[in-house]
């Protein structure tokens, strides 16, 4: 089974070195896509009103296949 490896950046750069085994890129994709929104909703509440969260799978080679952005935006709104 392929092995995909799930590189994360908010305020840092996290290289994912250990990776995960998935039937195929679709897979991985998929898992990405749920797991983005994750780590976004568990960073975003202490890290500002404006944080942009970035997530790129690579497969066994080290290439990249996929890349996806999710962006926090919070306003203070008139009392």
């Amino acid at each position: 089974m392929p092995r995909f490896f799930f590189d994360i950046t908010d305020t840092i750069s996290m290289r994912d070195e250990e990776g995960m085994d998935f039937p195929g890129p679709s897979e991985a994709v998929e898992e990405a896509k749920k797991f983005l929104p994750l780590v976004a909703s568990e960073e975003a509440p202490g890290g500002g009103d404006v944080q942009h969260f970035s997530l790129t799978v690579r497969d066994e080679t080290g290439r990249a296949i996929y890349s996806a952005v999710v962006s926090f935006t919070g306003t203070w709104l008139a009392a």
